[in-house]
């Protein structure tokens, strides 16, 4: 990656890690959903998410 790619990478992991903490500490858990699952799907979520920056 060149240096101006990795700037770009490093914006968008910032936001993404902020909107990962904002969902995880704001966001409703669906009814009838346990609460370690509705984690493990935004942690997912957010694996993908950084997945395609860097690919």
């Amino acid at each position: 990656m060149s240096h101006s790619e990795l700037e770009s990478a490093a914006v968008r992991l910032e936001q993404d890690v902020l909107e990962h903490y904002q969902t995880i500490r704001f966001a409703p858990i669906p009814e009838g959903t346990d609460y370690k699952d509705h984690q493990k799907n935004i942690d997912d979520e957010l694996c993908t998410r950084q997945k395609n920056i860097t690919h």
